[in-house]
């Protein structure tokens, strides 16, 4: 299996992926290109992609038990932690960053003036489903007798 990092992020999805999750360094490769390949070809973008490789490692280091023989420790809960942390700040990154994640802006329409004029006068625009006092029907004759009384 291969590993490989150039340093640019912005060479390839790949190349970004191992970038979000901090897996560039070549004498600590966390994840092979394959499975990384595989996350990006599972998901919609790249920070999407991060976050499957992130819970991928997450799960990777649950498995291992913190160990200490003498004065040596080794402490995988501590890569778990970082793995879990992660997640949610790619999490955070994809809804601010992706279409997928990402709603954009909220948008507020009808409140200028002039937007409602120009809306208005829109020809090419299909007409509103619902609009002021569509359904507004005020009883008339004997209906409007019995309910207000005949004066």
């Amino acid at each position: 299996m291969t590993w490989t990092y150039a340093g640019d992020p912005a060479a390839s999805t790949l190349a970004a992926v191992r970038f979000l999750i901090g897996d560039t360094d070549t004498n600590d490769q966390q994840l092979q290109d394959a499975e990384i390949n595989f996350a990006i070809a599972a998901t919609s973008d790249k920070y999407t992609a991060a976050i499957f490789c992130a819970q991928s490692l997450a799960a990777k280091y649950s498995r291992l038990c913190d160990t200490a023989i003498e004065s040596v420790r080794v402490s995988a809960n501590q890569q778990y932690e970082h793995y879990r942390g992660l997640i949610g700040i790619l999490t955070t990154q994809a809804a601010q960053n992706s279409l997928y994640g990402g709603l954009g802006s909220p948008y507020v329409g009808g409140v200028s003036i002039s937007e409602i004029e120009n809306v208005r006068e829109d020809t090419d625009r299909p007409a509103a489903a619902f609009s002021r006092d569509k359904f507004h029907n005020p009883p008339s004759g004997e209906q409007a007798d019995e309910l207000f009384g005949s004066g």
